[in-house]
Order: C-alpha cells, then sequence, then structure tokens
C-alpha cells in the first residue's frame, strides 16, 4: 500500500495481529460499507495528514491506518485538534481515495483528542469500506474545500 506524497508519513499498514484482533471481535456477519469494526490503538504505523485553513492559524490532523478486513479495504483513524463548529465542518469535508476514486467520505466519525501530538495508545475508530483489495493501490486523503 501506497500514501499519495501529500500524506506527511508513509505507509501505515495495520498489522496482522490487530486485524485478527478485530475479526474476532467482528460479528459473525460482514459489516456494510461504512460500518464500524472493532476500534484498535492508534500506533507509530498510523500515518498524520495535517490539513490547515485560514492563513495556517487553524489546523486539524487525522491519524490514518488503513488494512485489510475480509477482502475490502478498512480505515482506522483519530483526530486531533476538533474544537470549533468550523473544525467540525472540516473534518466532514476531508475523503479519502484509493486510485483517484473516493472510497470514504467525512472523518466525523473518528475520536478527536485535544492533543498536539499522536495520541498514540489512545482508541482509534475502524471502518469498513466497499472498495476491494487492488494490486498496487494509491491512497489519498483531502480536505475537498479550504473555506467554512
Amino acid at each position: 500500500m501506497v500514501f499519495n506524497s501529500r500524506f506527511l508519513a508513509s505507509c501505515g499498514r495495520i498489522g496482522a495481529a490487530a486485524f485478527a484482533a478485530i475479526a474476532l471481535s467482528a460479528s459473525a456477519v460482514l459489516p456494510q460499507s461504512g460500518e464500524t469494526i472493532a476500534p484498535i490503538l492508534v500506533s507509530p504505523d498510523f500515518a498524520p495528514f495535517t490539513s490547515r485553513w485560514q492563513g495556517g492559524r487553524r489546523e486539524i490532523t487525522v491519524y490514518l491506518n488503513v488494512g485489510v478486513y475480509d477482502g475490502f479495504y478498512a480505515v482506522c483513524a483519530a483526530t486531533t485538534g476538533v474544537r470549533t463548529n468550523d473544525d467540525r465542518r472540516a473534518i466532514q469535508a476531508h475523503k479519502l481515495t484509493l486510485n483517484g476514486q473516493t472510497i470514504l467520505r467525512s472523518f466525523a466519525w473518528a475520536p478527536n483528542y485535544r492533543t498536539n501530538t499522536i495520541p498514540l495508545g489512545r482508541e482509534a475508530q475502524c471502518r469498513r469500506t466497499e472498495a476491494r483489495v487492488v494490486a498496487n493501490p494509491v491512497f489519498d486523503i483531502e480536505l475537498t474545500r479550504r473555506s467554512f
């Protein structure tokens, strides 16, 4: 898996053990796209993506990890810096793409932590997408607008 160069860190792959734990704690029925699956803890494997607006005065960071869940991609995320209504609108304006196709809109479902550093050891929520695993995937995260 590769993250687009707009990511501030290299690929954050969810480890096999973490996804095994998710699979064991998930229900017997495969979740539908966007449904929450078992959370994992934020680790150094999570890739940070920081968005800035209002001339750099406002900033939020999405910590993201993508893995495979029963043949589909799953996304685990946590955020920092979401403090105001404008911040909440900004986190809703993010999208995740796979090879140029949107596979997830908004990170409003991800827990937010009031810290300016990576929330290591804190819970990240995970969601299954409808995107099936492909060869040579390239993921990108974008803020779809800059004014809120």
